[in-house]
Formats: structure tokens, sequence, C-alpha cells
């Protein structure tokens, strides 16, 4: 009895001293909730202020620090190891930011400014939205959360008018800029030389207004595609009328770009043609497995959305990202307007012309793209010299800070060294020393002065060079980020159109995915895997795919796609094998997931027994650790491609 009174004591004490605990902390919560919110209330008010440069002020700083890309990819690795610990609860010592970046009223202001009429406060209020979308939504978002609520009711629309001023303002310098180098061609040599100035002063203006607007659409596409990717609710909220301006902007890159060329400011051109890539992603993400979007768009707004989709495939002056994700939500239209016999039997006879526009163009335009890439790669830009550009620009950068650092050290001990020497300046003057003595003396100072500027400049020159190098590399990082991700793209389209219909194998799936989580695998599932694996590979593929599945298989046997894929694959399973130990951390996980999406796509590809498999193998001979192996069919090729690339021998890579 006296044990048991003991414990209940101990326990009362304990709860007694939990409960301390939990005041002292719900009053340091409190505390720290009233300093967020006279944070945030005090960089509103300035976001909102009626000076457009107190405006631009406060959002360059939030775009430097809050909004910057490094902190808000902490404080989502944060948020993401809270939401793992949820019940533990943050301690008041945690190292947080008066304000955190999802504040509502936070982004409810930045939202505000997108359509800002001072163009630099509307772009640095994009960019800081951009950034958010890109490095903090982490994909998991609650859709009754604050910050859902804000990105689906207030940025998506503002954005869609955000794009569409812009794009009326372009449409309209386009003209004007038009319009001034045809007068300044026509004009007379002696009236060229009297207004020539003068007249290319107001040109350069008006390009350097389409180049603001420009990259004002770009971020707002970014953004845009950010919020549809990362918020189901935001998806819910375009409509066909706003897809349609999407793909307004695809013909319009193309003439701005032609434009720049023709006013020799070809320099402008890569904000457009991000605004490209960015429209056609936006374009993507909303039509992938929409089906209510696209059931809702009526024949005519739906052939102009798949004759510039076409037009923008075929268009080799695009970037490869451009095309590839045009291609993207071609494919997602053929899922449901071609696939999906529900909704083809109950559509009308109006969509005859625009659903065969689709499968012809899959079957065409698409494969032939998706089969030049894995056939010639990426002319632009060379795996290998970036990778062993991105070391050496590293190693730079890791060097010139270590001589920055012993530079600093040597600088401080020369200034360390000038008070004695002044010391003794004194005392010589004080003992009143000849003036020749004072003179060197005089001398010696103006050398250590000139040296110490000379040591200053020559700081100044290491840092600037620092951030050249810092600048190159980050370029270099985005040239391989853009070609892993197209590849990375190219394979997951080449999936999809492997996959088929979603109903085909759903009964093996329940087998080896069942809904209850306690069911563990057992003899009596496996029999009912195997008895499923038996009656679909007793039926032939003429019976399991569509006519117009069998059409676009037919078309990638034609173009040799598995076979182009599969050395694909083997080249990249070398390419890390030759790097070794130089590899990159980023390098080493991009390489990794291209290899997993490549091994996915293969095995959807083998899976639909394309007849490329059965047909004369596109090469004779494969090397295979060293040794010559003959092949004769596809699926011979396959075999020895993919014994090749397991065994991993060096070569030149990709």
């Amino acid at each position: 009895a006296d044990i048991m009174g003991k414990q209940k004591r101990n326990k009362s004490k304990r709860g007694s001293k939990q409960n301390s605990n939990k005041t002292a902390l719900s009053a340091s919560s409190a505390t720290s909730s009233a300093n967020e919110e006279k944070g945030a209330s005090t960089i509103v008010s300035k976001i909102r202020h009626g000076d457009p440069r107190v405006r631009h002020a406060a959002l360059v700083a939030l775009s430097s620090t809050l909004f910057h890309s490094s902190s808000l990819s902490a404080a989502a690795l944060q948020k993401e190891r809270q939401q793992k610990q949820s019940h533990v609860r943050v301690s008041a010592k945690t190292n947080k930011p008066v304000v955190d970046a999802s504040d509502e009223t936070l982004l409810r202001a930045l939202s505000e400014r997108i359509l800002d009429v001072d163009i630099p406060c509307a772009t640095a209020a994009t960019g800081c939205l951009s950034n958010y979308v890109s490095f903090y939504c982490i994909g998991d978002a609650e859709e009754s959360s604050p910050e859902a609520e804000v990105a689906s009711e207030v940025m998506v629309p503002i954005l869609f008018q955000r794009i569409q001023r812009s794009l009326d303002k372009i449409t309209s310098l386009g003209s004007q800029i038009e319009s001034s180098i045809a007068s300044k061609v026509g004009e007379t040599a002696n009236a060229a030389s009297a207004a020539g100035a003068a007249g290319s002063s107001a040109i350069d203006k008006m390009f350097a207004f389409n180049t603001e607007q420009w990259i004002l659409v770009s971020l707002s596409l970014n953004t845009l595609a950010g919020l549809i990717e990362n918020f189901p609710s935001a998806v819910e909220r375009v409509s066909a009328a706003s897809l349609s301006t999407l793909c307004a902007v695809l013909p319009l890159v193309e003439k701005s770009i032609q434009l720049t060329k023709n006013g020799m400011e070809e320099s402008n051109g890569d904000c457009i043609l991000d605004a490209s890539s960015n429209a056609s992603r936006a374009i993507h993400s909303l039509l992938d497995d929409n089906i209510a979007i696209i059931t809702s768009l009526q024949p005519t707004p739906l052939t102009h959305i798949v004759t510039e989709l076409t037009n923008t495939i075929t268009n080799a002056k695009m970037p490869h990202m451009t095309r590839l994700h045009a291609s993207g939500a071609l494919v997602s239209l053929r899922k449901v307007l071609v696939l999906d016999e529900e909704l083809k039997s109950a559509r009308g006879r109006e969509y005859d012309a625009v659903v065969a526009a689709v499968q012809t163009c899959t079957d065409g335009t698409v494969i032939d793209l998706l089969s030049n890439l894995f056939e010639s790669g990426d002319k632009n830009h060379d795996p290998k010299q970036l990778v062993l550009r991105m070391i050496e620009l590293s190693n730079m950068c890791q060097s010139m800070k270590q001589d920055e650092m012993m530079e600093s050290q040597i600088m401080s001990e020369v200034n360390a060294r000038k008070e004695p020497a002044r010391m003794i300046a004194r005392r010589q003057k004080e003992l009143k020393e000849s003036k020749k003595t004072k003179a060197e003396n005089e001398d010696m100072k103006e050398a250590m002065m000139v040296e110490d500027k000379d040591g200053v400049k020559k700081a100044e020159e290491t840092e600037t060079q620092l951030d050249d190098v810092k600048d190159e590399l980050d370029c270099v990082v985005k040239s391989w980020r853009e070609l892993i991700g197209s590849y990375k793209l190219a394979l997951e389209l080449v999936a999809n159109l492997c996959s088929g219909r979603e109903d085909q194998d759903d009964d093996i799936e329940d087998v080896m995915y069942p809904d209850d989580d306690e069911h563990m695998w057992d003899s009596d599932d496996e029999a009912k895997l195997v008895s499923a694996a038996n009656a679909a590979g007793a039926c032939s593929m003429e019976m399991t795919c569509s006519q117009s599945e069998r059409v676009t298989f037919s078309s990638m046997s034609s173009k040799h796609l598995l076979a182009r894929i599969i050395s694909f694959f083997r080249s990249w399973v070398e390419f890390v094998s030759m790097l070794k130990d130089d590899v990159p951390a980023l390098v080493a996980e991009d390489v990794d997931e291209l290899l997993s999406t490549c091994a996915l796509c293969l095995g959807n590809m083998v899976a639909c027994d394309l007849s490329s498999l059965n047909e004369p193998a596109l090469k004779k001979v494969i090397m295979v650790g060293g040794q010559e192996k003959p092949v004769t069919d596809g699926l011979d090729m396959f075999w020895w491609e993919l014994i090749a690339a397991m065994s991993s021998d060096v070569s030149d890579g990709p």
C-alpha cells in the first residue's frame, strides 16, 4: 500500500511539473505568435505602401531573405520534419523566423502586388511567390489549410489576370517595335543619320519594356504551374477559357523571338524561351488526369488547343522542355478523348475530327520527337562536359574561398603591425631626429598605405572573380538539370503511352496491393496472381489493346523506340562508372532517378509485346564484356543490351 501511495504521489508531482512546463511553453508560444503577427503586420504595411519605392524595397528584401530559395528550402525541410513528428511540440528555443513564409496575410499581400502597376514591384512579388511554390510547397498541403485557400481563391485568379494583361501589353509593344523597325529601314541615309540615335534609343526602350513583361509572364506561369501541381483545389479554379489563355502564350513566343532577332536583341530571348517552357508545363499539369476540364471543352476551342500544341511540338526552335511538355499535354488529351471508351460513346460526332488529330499527332509527331531525342540526345548539352565543368568550377570556388580566407588573415596581420610603426614614428618625432629620418619614415608610411590600398583592391577583384565563378556554376547546374529533366519527362511520356487503359490490370493490382493493410501475402494470394497472369497471357494483344493503341505501338516499333531506349539506359549506366568517385552528389542523385524512370519505361514497353521484338534488330553485334555478341531480332538485342548494362563496362557515356 505504501509503495502504491508513493508511486501515486510521484506521478502527481510529475504531472504538476509537466503542467507547469506546458504553461511556460504555452506562454512562450503566445509571445512567439505575437511577435510573428507584429512582424507580418509591419512587412505587409510596407508591401501595401502607397510609395512604389517603399513597396519595391520591401519586396526585394523579402526575395533575398524570407523568400530566398535557400531559406524556403530550409523552412520546407523543417516543416516536413514537424509533420513526421506532429505529436512532438516545437520547443520555444527553436530557431524560427519572426515571420513564416506561409503566413496567410503575407501571401495575400504578395498576391495583390502581382497586379501592381509598377512592373518592378509586380516582378519582385511574383518572384517571391514563384520561389514559394517551387521550394516551400511540399505537395501534401491540407485542402482546408489557409495557404491552400489563398492559393486557390486568391493567387490563381490574380495570376491569370496578370498573364492576360502582360500578353496584351506584349502584343501592343510588338506592333510598335515592328513599326519602328520598318520605318527605320525605310528612311533615307540623310534622315537616318539625323534621327538615327533618337530612333535607336526609342526602340531600345521598347525592347526593355518588352523584356520586363516577358520576365513577369514567365514568373507568373512558373508560379501557376507550381500551384496546379501542389494544390488540387487550385485546379478547380481553372476554366476552359483560362486554358485558352495559357495556349495563347505559345504562338506569341515564336513571334517575339523573331522580333528580337530582327531588332538585334537576341540576348533578351532567354526569358521568352523560359516563358514558353513554363506555359507548356502549366498546360501539361492542368490537363494531366483532369477529365473534368477536358470533357468541358467544346470542339472549336479544343481544336485550337490541339493545333497550338502540335505547332509547338513540331517547332525545332522551341526548347526541348517546351516541346516535351506540349507532348505530355497531348498525351493527356489522348488518354481521355481516344482511349476512354465510355466517354467516346457518349460524345457527339462533332468531336471526330479533333480526336483523329490527337491520335495522328501522337503516332507521328510525338513519337518522332521522342525517338530523335533518344537517338541523337540533346545536341546543345554534352552530359560529360557538363559534369566535368561542374567539378572544375566547384573546385575553383573552394580554392578561391580558401585563398580569400588566407588573404584576409594576412591583411589582418599587416594591419596589426601598423600601430607599432606609428608608435616608433612618434618616438622618433619626440626625439627630434633629423629631417632625413623623418622623410624616410613618411616614405615608409606612404608605401604602406599604397600597399594597403592594393590589398583592398586585390580582395575586391578576388570577390568579383568568385562571384563570376559562382554564376557560371549556377548556369552549368541549370543546364544539367534541364538535360536530366528533359530525359526523365521523355521517358515518362513513353511509359504513359505504353501503360494503356487503367482498367486492364485492375485484377492483378487488387491481388498484389490489397486494400486491407493487415492482409499479409500468403499462398492463396500467390495462386490468384498466377491465375490472373495466366489469364492475361492467354489473351492476345489483339484482344486486350484497342485499335488506337495498336497503331501507337506499331509506330513505336517502326521508329525502333525500344532499341534506342535500352541503348540509352546502357549508356547512362556506363556513364556513372566512367566518373568513378568524382561524381557530385547532385549528379549521382539525378542519374539514379533517371535510371529508375528508364527501367520503369522499359518494363512498360516490354509488357506491350511490341512487334519490333520479333523483327530484325537495329544492331547486328553488341559488345558485352569485351566480346562481340551477335544478335538477330529485337528481343535478342534487348536482352544483350541489358546484360551489357548490368556488367557496367566503362565508355564515354551518352
